[in-house]
């Protein structure tokens, strides 16, 4: 005998009874409650990601509509047919009308019906031997291990890939995304891979800087020898002569970057203003160092920033033993001849969405600031590491000082060494990094390497914004 009789959404005489179900919006509580009583029994409470008891059975619809039941979405759209139930990856919405939730996700371009189902995106597998260049300006994605370009370049989809860019956002379209390949991303525009489905990265993706001054894709590049860097966080540039001249300053962007070292301990050249959020509204990379004072041809340029990389799927995005994202800012090149180093690079932005983020152990994600140029000699800033290793800045020799470290513990560029002939470049700040996932939780390894680390200032994990 029925518990109770009341008919909802038409599914039958003793289908549903009592259907409730409260879900976030925000990054503040989550809880999905799920209770229906019909025919003697009831379901579990539940929260959308649980492996929970199935949906009971219903009989043939009575009226048209919908309702949630669990993480269940079960529509009535025939009378005297069977209802359609469909496990929503982010959990059902009550409405009106009840629906499956979808991703409302960070970084400003991307947008939810970008993560819909379409017919024409095809399960996509990245394998070669050999790094695999993507394009952010054309489309293109390199050979893979048969030889044949993965995705030929233009806008639309061609080979079950679709790509558009929106703003200053490249964005590319997978059923599923499977990485088997180290990948070098490249172009002006930070860059998106989303999966409609699931996610596996198995090998490291580069958005880095991409050599000396130039920045990795949607970053801004380092100073010329005498100049600012790009970028609202650049470094101001050295200024001076042979022998009586200061060093850039490092770049800023989660964490402000060194000041530039001089020749007398006055007038050192201050990093850009610190930028970006918690959340990554706005997925942008990181600013360029300022470049170094001193003779025309001796001074030394600053750092590029790191690049903006966003990953989202419906489903699962998994990082292996070896899957990495490197976002980290190019070192400042050293000053010689009596002339003053450059400052290094910011680091730049990652940013990876979806219901499960699953990171095995070895795994790594990095968007550290390279390291500031010396003021005189052959040292450069090391690049921004992909680990927990601070960035080095460029040894100086009795002409000139040491450039400025970066990187962890600290979250800001140290200060370019004062000197009393040349001073040196300042070391770059960190970048942001976030994970959001439908619990506020990913899965994470003992030896996973996160730099900067999570729960520092630029780097966080949260509660995926659902609507």
């Amino acid at each position: 005998m029925c518990i109770k009789r009341t008919r909802i959404a038409g599914f039958g005489r003793c289908s549903l009874g009592v259907m409730r179900s409260r879900f976030r919006g925000r990054a503040i509580g989550s809880v999905v409650v799920g209770i229906v009583a019909a025919c003697s029994f009831k379901l579990p409470r539940a929260t959308p990601g649980d492996d929970v008891t199935p949906p009971p059975d219903a009989g043939p619809c009575q009226e048209l509509g919908s309702a949630c039941i669990g993480t269940t979405l079960r529509e009535c759209t025939m009378k005297d047919m069977l209802p359609t139930d469909t496990t929503c990856a982010w959990g059902c919405l009550d409405g009106p009308p009840p629906h499956c939730g979808l991703l409302s996700p960070s970084g400003g371009a991307v947008m939810p019906s970008d993560l819909l189902p379409n017919g024409d995106l095809q399960d996509t597998t990245i394998m070669s031997a050999m790094t695999i260049t993507i394009d952010g300006e054309d489309g293109s994605i390199g050979n893979g291990a048969d030889g044949v370009e993965v995705r030929d370049p233009g806008t639309g989809v061609n080979r079950g890939i679709d790509f558009i860019q929106r703003g200053n956002v490249s964005i590319f379209r997978f059923k599923s995304l499977t990485i088997k390949a180290k990948i070098h991303v490249i172009g002006n525009h930070s860059v998106a891979l989303l999966a409609i489905d699931t996610m596996t990265i198995t090998n490291g993706i580069d958005v880095s800087c991409s050599s000396s001054t130039t920045s990795g894709p949607g970053g801004f590049d380092g100073g010329g020898r005498a100049s600012d860097g790009s970028g609202s966080g650049g470094g101001k540039a050295g200024s001076g002569g042979s022998g009586d001249c200061s060093g850039g300053a490092g770049a800023s962007y989660g964490a402000a970057g060194g000041q530039g070292g001089s020749s007398d301990g006055t007038g050192n050249p201050p990093a850009g203003a610190v930028s970006g959020d918690l959340l990554i509204a706005a997925l942008v990379g990181g600013a360029g160092g300022g470049g170094g004072g001193g003779n025309a041809n001796d001074r030394g340029s600053g750092g590029g920033g790191g690049g903006a990389l966003q990953l989202a799927a419906n489903q699962r995005i998994s990082f292996t033993m070896n899957g990495a994202i490197d976002a980290g800012g190019c070192g400042g090149i050293h000053g010689n001849n009596k002339s003053c180093g450059g400052g290094g690079g910011a680091g730049g932005a990652i940013l990876i969405e979806a219901a499960v983020i699953e990171l095995a152990d070895m795994a790594a994600l990095g968007a550290n600031g390279g390291g500031g140029g010396c003021g005189s000699g052959n040292g450069d800033g090391s690049d921004g590491a992909l680990s927990t290793t601070r960035a080095k800045g460029g040894s100086g020799n009795a002409n000139g000082g040491s450039g400025g470290a970066a990187g962890p513990p600290n979250l800001t560029g140290n200060p370019g060494d004062n000197d009393g002939s040349n001073g040196a470049g300042g070391g770059g700040g960190v970048g942001w990094i976030r994970i959001d996932t439908l619990t506020g939780t990913a899965t994470i390894g003992p030896n996973v390497v996160i730099s900067p680390a999570l729960g520092d200032a630029t780097s966080s994990q949260g509660s995926a914004i659902i609507q």
